[in-house]
């Protein structure tokens, strides 16, 4: 029923907009909403989204606190956290990119004349293995026999 009327409602407005009910419709279910949205800051409207997402998925917290004043306090103290937490965001991605940018503003320098090329490293020699160590214990026929 209600996707009925949401439908019925849309189509109204999108096929016959010069008619005075769709006037009507048009600055009551549109112009009024976005105007009072344009009218806040930035905390009552995390304050709204908030709000507006505990009441369609947080039934039982509304019972827990009681009324739908108390989670609206709620969803004020939220809003408030929230809020803090994109500040702190911000201002550590500020952070994290002010030397990317002051790196990107230097002035490429052109390299004139002879441009050095840098080979690869070459391999030091490495000596030879000495398979005659001394401190090896040797093994002569003496020892091996059984006695």
């Amino acid at each position: 029923m209600g996707w009925a009327l949401t439908i019925g409602l849309v189509a109204l407005l999108r096929l016959w907009p010069d008619l005075p009910i769709s006037r009507l419709l048009q600055r009551h279910l549109v112009e009024r909403p976005v105007a009072a949205l344009l009218d806040m800051n930035r905390l009552q409207l995390i304050k709204l989204a908030l709000f507006a997402a505990l009441m369609l998925t947080a039934g039982d917290l509304v019972l827990m606190l009681g009324s739908s004043e108390m989670l609206l306090l709620y969803a004020g103290d939220l809003a408030l956290y929230v809020d803090a937490v994109m500040v702190a965001y911000t201002v550590a991605a500020a952070a994290r990119i002010r030397p990317a940018l002051a790196l990107m503003r230097r002035p490429v320098r052109l390299m004139k004349g002879k441009r050095h090329i840098r080979s690869a490293p070459q391999p030091t020699a490495k000596p030879a293995a000495n398979d005659d160590d001394g401190d090896r214990p040797r093994w002569n026929r003496a020892s091996c026999v059984a006695a």
